[in-house]
């Protein structure tokens, strides 16, 4: 027997509140490693009116040396 690979999973539902905020639910933000001050990318996908967030991930800078000094 196969099983096919899960490719949407819910986390319910949020109300957009004042000043335009959603609350995420704390099993999705520690699924994804989320914590507060994380920065999240919001796309609109225009054929079918879906929001989708994705977890920004920030490039570890270079370390300098003394060669690239």
């Amino acid at each position: 027997m196969t099983h096919k690979p899960v490719r949407e999973v819910s986390f319910g539902s949020t109300t957009i509140q004042k000043l335009r905020r959603v609350t995420l639910d704390q099993n999705l933000l520690r699924n994804l490693d989320l914590k507060e001050g994380d920065s999240l990318e919001v796309v609109l996908l225009v054929d079918t009116g879906e929001i989708c967030l994705r977890k920004k991930v920030n490039p570890v800078p270079a370390k300098h040396t003394k060669e690239s000094r």
